[in-house]
């Protein structure tokens, strides 16, 4: 793929050339679903977000996210059992290493999902960016939002 490749909603604003990314770009051509879930969310919301994740699995093509909360994590588990691809962006750099920084219940299902060109990591910042915080939390989820046709927030 060339670079200087334009994605998203917004052309101008992203651009392959400046991004760090790893897994099949094919994932980017078709819509993508944001799913966005605040820390501090009911249960009755969380019951909800689960039901929604498993029936949205088979109908929409893909999702993006930063899957950072423990709800975001649940939601990513339940759309990998699904047909549906899922872009994967971090709140910081992407490393050789990026599997295993994360939880164990994810690294199986993620490696698989990744051998099956069903996951793709894009991230906006450099590898030296090695840890997530509530700046780069923030410009993560502009991000998204920017290169998602639809979002699902769950707060």
């Amino acid at each position: 793929m060339r670079h200087g490749r334009q994605i998203g909603r917004r052309p101008g604003l992203l651009n392959l050339a400046w991004l760090h990314y790893h897994g099949p770009l094919a994932i980017l051509e078709v819509p993508l679903t944001a799913f966005f879930c605040s820390r501090e969310v009911g249960s009755v919301e969380i019951l909800k977000a689960y039901d929604q994740a498993t029936e949205l699995r088979h109908s929409h093509p893909a999702f993006i996210g930063g899957f950072h909360t423990p709800v975001e994590r649940d939601y990513l588990k339940i759309l990998l059992k699904g047909p549906a691809a899922v872009v994967f962006s971090p709140a910081r750099g992407l490393s050789p290493t990026l599997l295993r920084g994360l939880p164990a219940d994810l690294q199986a299902p993620l490696a698989e999902a990744l051998t099956a060109g069903r996951l793709f990591f894009l991230s906006p910042f450099g590898s030296e960016i090695k840890r997530a915080s509530q700046d780069t939390a923030k410009t993560r989820n502009e991000f998204v939002k920017a290169l998602a046709g639809e979002s699902i927030n769950i707060n």
